[in-house]
């Protein structure tokens, strides 16, 4: 309505079937793109198949970087009288509830999120193994 004027139906719309078509083809485009993506082994990680180190790559790497010293977590140098294997599987599976009674660890204002729920326990043990093999090195 124009200054209280009705205005009539405009008929020109050649633009409604130009987005309809582009909306459809952009829909397909991401469906397809996603598919190709799972394809080239981009899509849900098996970690039950992977390796400690390939584990540690996929999950711990982006902080604690490849030998697990510097970055945005914390360094593993030194740590190593403070971890055995249990205490590092159950670190990993709630950080925050053994950050509350470890005294080392209440010093660091740095947090580690949780792993995935999906990591099968035994591919758990190998990145511990793999982490423990870290700070052996770094002693």
């Amino acid at each position: 309505m124009l200054g209280g004027i009705p205005q009539p139906p405009r008929e020109d719309k050649p633009m409604k079937p130009f987005l309809m078509t582009a909306g459809i083809f952009g829909i397909l485009f991401f469906v397809a793109a996603g598919a190709f993506k799972v394809m080239l082994g981009g899509g849900a990680v098996d970690y039950g198949t992977l390796t400690g180190p390939e584990l540690y790559g996929k999950l711990c790497q982006q902080c604690h970087h490849k030998r697990g010293i510097g970055g945005a977590g914390n360094s593993y140098a030194g740590k190593r009288d403070y971890w055995d294997k249990e205490s590092l599987l159950e670190y990993i599976a709630n950080p925050a509830k053994v950050k509350a009674k470890t005294p080392h660890l209440q010093k660091s204002r740095k947090s580690m999120p949780a792993i995935p729920r999906s990591v099968p326990t035994e591919a758990r043990e190998r990145l511990v193994l793999h982490v423990i093999q870290l700070m052996d090195s770094l002693k």
